[in-house]
């Protein structure tokens, strides 16, 4: 009796701590974030563009082989939710790159945060920002001879032609005015579904569990099989905007133990 009542009590601790682990990875720093951008619960709302972040560009920071780069990965402002990060500068073939990257670190609840993207209507745009280079004394060293991208992401990337390399002997004051500045909020009703869904696989677990210690007849390899069942039961199939099943798979109804299963994926 005793060695029962510890296999259930196991059964509820795994259950517990599969819900803890499914809370922790759904509402880890990136999942937010992206569930804020994707506006997946959240609202968005564009507060104002033209955002800075600027730097001093040392002189031993730029390489000179070919393929060589510097890890940087110094954070040379923190505002409004956003780290904006000098990752690196890196040499190719006719040109030296400097590589910037604005991570967020969003409130589950609500706040700010930076993005080099356009987000309106549920869309993703990205607008090439303005770089200013210039030496201490304010002048302008490359004027427009000089490339820039964005992306992957919040990256953003000044390049610059080795022609133009000597002109950085004394360094250089970088500006980027690329980010746009939102404001977002989380939409009510959202803990509520999750920890309704929790409870409700917590007592399927428990009641199969309970089921199989009172069964009538003994089967090889039940317990196996009562598993198998509840994950194919919780499995969805999607290609699209076709899902099998088609009844009850949204992200909202499906439990956080088939979510975590299926977003790892």
């Amino acid at each position: 009796m005793r060695w029962a009542n510890w296999k259930l009590w196991s059964v509820i601790l795994l259950v517990l701590i599969l819900i803890v682990a499914s809370w922790i990875y759904l509402n880890r720093r990136a999942a937010v974030y992206e569930r804020i951008i994707q506006q997946d619960g959240y609202t968005l709302s564009l507060v104002d563009e033209g955002i800075a972040a600027e730097f001093f560009l040392k002189p031993e920071w730029i390489p000179e082989r070919e393929g060589e780069e510097k890890r940087l990965n110094l954070v040379i402002e923190e505002k409004f939710g956003t780290k904006i990060i000098l990752e690196k500068v890196a040499k190719r073939k006719k040109d030296f790159y400097i590589q910037l990257n604005a991570v967020s670190y969003p409130n589950r609840s609500s706040g700010q945060l930076l993005s080099t993207s356009l987000l309106l209507d549920g869309s993703i745009a990205s607008a090439n920002g303005g770089w200013q280079v210039t030496d201490k004394a304010e002048n302008n060293l490359l004027e427009d001879g000089f490339g820039g991208g964005e992306g992957p992401g919040n990256v953003s990337i000044l390049a610059i032609n080795d022609a133009d390399r000597k002109k950085f002997a004394n360094g250089a004051n970088i500006r980027y005015t690329g980010y746009y500045l939102y404001n977002y909020q989380k939409l009510p009703g959202d803990y509520a579904a999750f920890w309704s869904a929790s409870l409700v696989t917590a007592f399927i677990i428990v009641m199969l569990v309970v089921f199989y210690r009172n069964r009538s007849e003994p089967e090889n390899g039940l317990a196996w099989k009562l598993v198998g069942y509840s994950l194919l039961g919780g499995f969805t199939f999607s290609l699209n905007d076709i899902r099998l099943p088609s009844i009850g798979c949204t992200s909202e109804n499906r439990s956080p133990i088939t979510l975590l299963s299926i977003r790892q994926r």
